[in-house]
């Protein structure tokens, strides 16, 4: 009987340390798409502000 609960606590012990690491990497993954988007974003804006700046050309 205790060998089962042994091997029951183990695979719970297992299992959250498995659900623990999938949701950190998928944290991460989510950080970093934002990040990329973030700066792309900060890039467009800077380009489209650089070129209302200049004197349009007719």
């Amino acid at each position: 009987m205790t060998d089962l609960l042994d091997k029951l606590d183990y695979s719970a012990k297992v299992t959250n340390a498995h659900k623990a690491t999938v949701f950190s990497v998928h944290h991460s993954i989510k950080e970093s798409i934002q990040l990329i988007f973030y700066t792309v974003y900060d890039l467009g804006l800077n380009f489209i502000n650089h070129f209302k700046k200049l004197p349009m050309i007719r």
